[in-house]
């Protein structure tokens, strides 16, 4: 075989590896750009609607407040600023491990957990029968704009249901979480 037959042999091989490789590459992208479609079609399909409209419980006709988390005070109470003012807020329906008790490991925990959901978010706030408890907090269901706060710390075991009635429209499903 002479030099000029192995150059084209060469080159034949040549061109067959970058047609191969185009052919791969398009295939790649063509198999992205449907996936692509795929997805976008599939959160086209997904209701555009605040998280707190997905549960009955809090009544999603129901007026709210919202409001900024200024501090968490522990797993299960905050400080929001609201209408200019500052109000601390219970949660409804839950309750943590408290610091003076023999759980405050377990209570700090909490507390990071609260901190990690919502500290310095907007929430929305959502009465049930009572405005305040007996120490003038108010007491709400409260969610940020993906998570539903009340529900969060009972499933992730920070927070065990706990009914305070007449406040237990969302109790069942307090319950039906907890870890």
């Amino acid at each position: 075989m002479n030099c000029k037959n192995k150059f084209l042999i060469l080159l034949i091989f040549i061109f067959l590896g970058f047609t191969a490789c185009n052919l791969f590459q398009f295939r790649s992208l063509q198999a992205f750009q449907e996936s692509e479609i795929l997805l976008q079609t599939a959160t086209d399909s997904l209701p555009d609607q605040p998280i707190y409209e997905q549960f009955t419980c809090v009544y999603p006709d129901q007026s709210y407040q919202t409001a900024r988390v200024i501090k968490v005070i522990d797993g299960d109470s905050i400080v929001v600023k609201l209408n200019g003012s500052l109000f601390e807020v219970r949660y409804i329906g839950i309750n943590t491990p408290e610091y003076d008790s023999n759980e405050r490991s377990a209570a700090i925990l909490a507390t990071q957990a609260n901190e990690d959901l919502l500290f310095g978010k907007e929430v929305f706030l959502f009465k049930d029968v009572s405005n305040t408890d007996k120490y003038g907090r108010l007491l709400r269901y409260v969610f940020t704009d993906k998570e539903f706060v009340n529900l969060e710390m009972v499933r992730k075991g920070f927070a065990l249901p706990r009914a305070y009635p007449p406040d237990t429209s969302c109790q069942t499903l307090f319950n039906q979480n907890e870890e």
